[in-house]
């Protein structure tokens, strides 16, 4: 039949039927659907070729490809082109993987370093604008690549087009509407509908929309019998190709190459895309974020929550979200551009930093919670180690420096080159979040299995609260409850914006372990405080045995206990207030609550006052030793004299008292207003008003 008659019969038919396209799929080499019938490939793992004359060699075989001693590059981001890669009669070790990465910091320019790109052919006709300007290797430095200077050697069937079986007339719908490269390409079609139309036009069989070979091969992945389309169909099919691009069997590489897209074509507006940021609509779950860290530094700095010992305690570990911000930051697809290795590196640093940070930290307030019972086995030492910059250089420093040596794995991101990066910092960074939290949950179900017995005489609220004052126990069900959302994360990967939603609330339940718990509690606390009450009843308090012992114990629990010793001894003091004070008290006093691992924490003022008060008193036996010894002289040798006796002045005991009594008295008060929200203290309150007003206390 004349290919004009085959024409106006395609015209009658597509006029009278009406294909539904939900009887179109794609489908990959190794999936195909029993029950519908090829079409045509429509996608190939392609080897392509950089076209220069003036080469020695030239490939337009795969045969050709595999003889050759070639510099090939693999870009294979998808598992099926892993699989079909795999299945070449390629030598391994001169193959080189790479991606095609927008932005700075790529490890080769894959056009012009390589003789040979395998890739599928859709996903090289999106990229390679990508690297559009060539480095004086292969195209003058500057000058434009475009879709005309390589060869396309079709390697292998990777996605095939498929319909219905039951349709006897399909009407086929092939774009063909070249782009405009006035601004920059969104739509990839025209130029793979181009290569498939040459392809198939082209290929010996003549009457067929799909060659034997492709056809072996795809039923090698398939176990069961592969329908092709109709013989008239795919006669309409050819005939239809030939319409819609003015090819035919005989056309050559020259009217293909006429139909391709120019050199101006590009898929950036930069040069390699850099400066094209890209704020796409799942970026807005950052705004949260941020707002999520400015009120938290907010109230760490403004509420005055950072007097706390919870807090204070914990040295660096409050300001981690600052560091954190950056890990969201870095990971946000509008700085996709920018040099994402190092980014993708830095943010592996940050993390390992900021978890070592939280080990090191729990590690010391382990430590200073045991400090009292190990004081006395090595008081040098542990005077040393529960010092400020000690606990610097212990939960800062140290981390810093093993953050080098344990995110070394995030380094090797780079060069993943077989996965996108962002996929293989995913794996990195659930790895190092996942091992957190499973410490996290470890801890809290040894704590809960180790004193089983109190958690049930106890109860939760002892516990979490007067017990650990620190709240470490809260933080890490914190961490255990994170491994759902890491769980969640895995499960709802195909989601964008869940993903978003539950990193999020990663991000949240972070900002609570670092210390927004603490915030919290202290706010709720502080709204409920009655003031008046508390200075009124809290000297009288402790005129109580049981909640001397109370407070002391809470006081052990929240590392704070000197205030409550130094309390007690300046108490006992005060039956000596008016007795002669001695410079062995002062030294006593110096040495146990201002100086040590035990130190008072009290104003400069009142230091300058005791030192001031000491030297005075130093001053005061001095000149008592040498009234002393011209007092000997004069009753040995007879001879005495008015000005040779000092008059001795002595210092009381309440002098030292009145120092230190209202700051010390103070630190007790603020002690006391978190122990007093307490079950411990709730439950005495309550004995000791029945104990009061039946006159038994």
């Amino acid at each position: 039949m004349h290919p004009s008659s085959l024409f106006i019969l395609f015209l009658f038919l597509s006029a009278s039927f009406v294909y539904s396209l939900t009887t179109n799929q794609t489908r990959f080499f190794n999936d195909l659907d029993p029950n519908s019938s090829i079409s045509f490939v429509n996608d190939y793992l392609s080897a392509i070729i950089y076209h220069n004359p003036s080469q020695p060699f030239n490939i337009t075989s795969k045969n050709q490809l595999f003889s050759q001693n070639l510099k090939i590059v693999s870009i294979l981001p998808e598992e099926n082109l892993m699989k079909l890669w795999k299945t070449l009669p390629l030598n391994r070790n001169q193959v080189i993987l790479n991606n095609f990465e927008k932005g700075a910091c790529q490890i080769y320019h894959p056009l012009e370093e390589f003789d040979v790109i395998i890739t599928s052919r859709s996903l090289f006709l999106q990229k390679f604008r990508i690297f559009r300007k060539g480095m004086g290797i292969r195209k003058l430095e500057g000058e434009y690549f475009e879709t005309s200077d390589f060869i396309f050697v079709d390697l292998l069937p990777y996605t095939v087009l498929q319909v219905n079986s039951n349709d006897e007339l399909i009407r086929f719908n092939v774009s063909n509407e070249k782009p405009s490269c006035k601004e920059v390409l969104q739509n990839f079609e025209y130029e793979q509908n181009v290569l498939t139309a040459y392809s198939i036009l082209t290929q010996n069989n003549s009457s067929s929309t799909i060659n034997n070979e492709d056809l072996q091969f795809l039923k090698l992945w398939n176990s069961f019998n592969i329908n092709l389309m109709s013989v008239t169909n795919q006669q309409l099919f050819r005939t239809y190709l030939s319409q819609q691009f003015n090819l035919s069997s005989n056309s050559t590489i020259q009217q293909l190459n006429s139909l391709l897209l120019p050199s101006n074509c590009s898929v950036c507006k930069s040069d390699m895309c850099l400066t094209d940021l890209e704020f796409k609509e799942v970026e807005y779950w950052v705004i949260p974020q941020i707002c999520f860290v400015i009120i938290y530094m907010i109230f760490l700095i403004c509420s005055g929550a950072l007097t706390q010992p919870s807090l204070k305690r914990r040295l660096l570990t409050p300001y981690l979200p600052l560091l954190m911000l950056y890990f969201m930051f870095a990971l946000a697809d509008v700085f996709t551009p920018w040099c994402r290795s190092v980014l993708f590196i830095t943010v592996g640093f940050f993390l390992t930093f900021c978890s070592l940070v939280n080990v090191f930290t729990y590690l010391r307030l382990y430590y200073l919670r045991n400090l009292y019972r190990l004081f006395s086995n090595s008081e040098k030492i542990n005077s040393i180690l529960s010092g400020i910059v000690p606990g610097l250089l212990f939960t800062g420093l140290l981390p810093f420096l093993m953050s080098f040596f344990v995110s070394s794995h995030y380094i090797s991101i780079p060069f993943v080159l077989d996965r996108p990066l962002v996929f293989a910092l995913n794996i990195n960074v659930g790895v190092t979040i996942g091992i957190c939290c499973l410490i996290g949950f470890i801890v809290i179900i040894c704590d809960i299995l180790i004193n089983r017995k109190k958690w049930k005489d106890k109860g939760l609220r002892y516990m979490l609260f007067f017990d650990d004052p620190f709240m470490i126990r809260i933080d890490m069900i914190l961490l255990s409850f994170n491994l759902v959302i890491l769980i969640l994360m895995t499960a709802f990967s195909f989601n964008r914006h869940a993903i978003y939603f539950l990193r999020t609330i990663l991000f949240f339940s972070f900002i609570l372990t670092c210390g927004g718990q603490c915030i919290i509690k202290y706010l709720f606390e502080k709204l409920r405080r009655n003031k008046t009450e508390q200075e009124s009843s809290f000297e009288e308090f402790m005129k109580n045995d049981d909640f001397r012992r109370i407070q002391r114990e809470y006081c052990v629990k929240e590392l704070s206990l000197e205030n409550y010793n130094f309390f007690v001894y300046l108490n006992e003091l005060k039956s000596k207030a008016m007795k002669n004070l001695t410079l062995s008290q002062m030294i006593e006093v110096e040495k146990e609550y201002l100086t040590g691992v035990f130190e008072v924490n009290v104003s400069g003022s009142s230091k300058r006052a005791f030192y001031k008060l000491k030297k005075q008193v130093e001053g005061s036996s001095a000149e008592a030793n040498v009234s002393s010894s011209s007092v000997s002289i004069s009753s040995m040798t007879g001879v005495g004299s008015a000005s040779s006796s000092i008059a001795e002045h002595q210092f009381k005991v309440q002098e030292l008292i009145s120092i230190f009594e209202m700051e010390v008295l103070t630190n007790l008060k603020d002690t006391f207003s978190r122990m007093e929200k307490t079950l411990e203290f709730l439950t005495w309150q309550k004995v000791y008003k029945i104990q009061k007003q039946n006159d038994i206390c």
